[in-house]
């Protein structure tokens, strides 16, 4: 029994950095969407707004998906770090 609390002990960090790494991936997909939406500029020019807003859209994606991605690492190395011990 004390063997599996100690698994549940390194797993708290791991899963306070997994639970950002979400919030910062819906966070970005967010504020990406709404910085979109609210652009004005090319109201007279309908299909090059719309090439730009699919375009800015897929750069925020990527953006979200790697900050994802770099936070699933860290808590990889967090977990490796901790099972050591």
């Amino acid at each position: 029994m004390a063997k599996y609390s100690s698994v549940f002990s390194r797993l708290k960090p791991v899963l306070f950095i997994l639970i950002i790494g979400i919030a910062i991936y819906f966070g970005i997909h967010y504020i990406g969407e709404s910085l979109v939406v609210h652009m004005d500029s090319l109201e007279s020019h309908n299909h090059i707004s719309e090439v730009l807003t699919n375009k800015l859209l897929r750069k925020y994606d990527k953006l979200a998906f790697g900050a994802l991605i770099a936070f699933v690492f860290i808590a990889i190395k967090r977990f490796w770090k901790d099972s050591r011990r």
